[in-house]
């Protein structure tokens, strides 16, 4: 399982964003590193030991890209069939973990004593302008983080760009999480 994982990640890096790569990549080489069977004939035991070890949730993420690995070894020919098909549909998942929740974190007022309290901090008033862009914008900080004057105009704040994690630390990366770009419109 090992030796194909990491035959699979390479084949898929140039395809992937970096912080895919170097997180999400590296979480699931952990969990078959700690398999008690890592042969493909032990499928039912690896999908056993994950429910056992693991939240349904991560489970289910786990044997998802197990299986599709396996896919691709398939159609590239190195193994000749894949028993993680279609194992992973059968994790159910408990309502609190697969129900879509609005997220309403904070009200206006705790939205506005953070911020006030970032401003009176002795030690961590300067985060307050980043912690009110966050707040008022819905950006993610590896946008903020990214954003540069020249994505600043006099009607939008453009957010094109993310700082992520790589296998080499910090990267700027094009492109955001789920889409290319996104305006916020801006007054004065």
């Amino acid at each position: 399982m090992g030796e194909l994982w990491e035959k699979y990640t390479e084949f898929k890096k140039p395809q992937v964003s970096p912080s895919t790569y170097a997180v999400d990549y590296r979480k699931y080489r952990n969990h078959i590193a700690s398999f008690p069977n890592k042969t493909l004939d032990d499928a039912i035991a690896i999908r056993d030991y994950l429910i056992a070890n693991l939240s349904a949730n991560a489970a289910k993420r786990t044997l998802t890209n197990i299986n599709a690995c396996c896919d691709w070894a398939l159609k590239s020919q190195l193994i000749k069939s894949n028993p993680f098909q279609g194992m992973a549909k059968d994790i159910q998942m408990p309502k609190s973990e697969s129900a879509e929740n609005e997220i309403n974190p904070f009200t206006k007022e705790e939205r506005d004593s953070i911020i006030q309290a970032f401003e009176e901090s002795k030690l961590y008033s300067y985060y307050a302008p980043l912690v009110k862009l966050l707040f008022f914008t819905g950006c993610r900080p590896s946008e903020a983080i990214a954003l540069q004057w020249k994505h600043i105009s006099d009607k939008y704040i453009t957010f094109e760009q993310a700082i992520t994690i790589s296998t080499k630390g910090l990267a700027l990366k094009d492109g955001l999480k789920t889409q290319s770009q996104r305006r916020f419109p801006i007054n004065n």
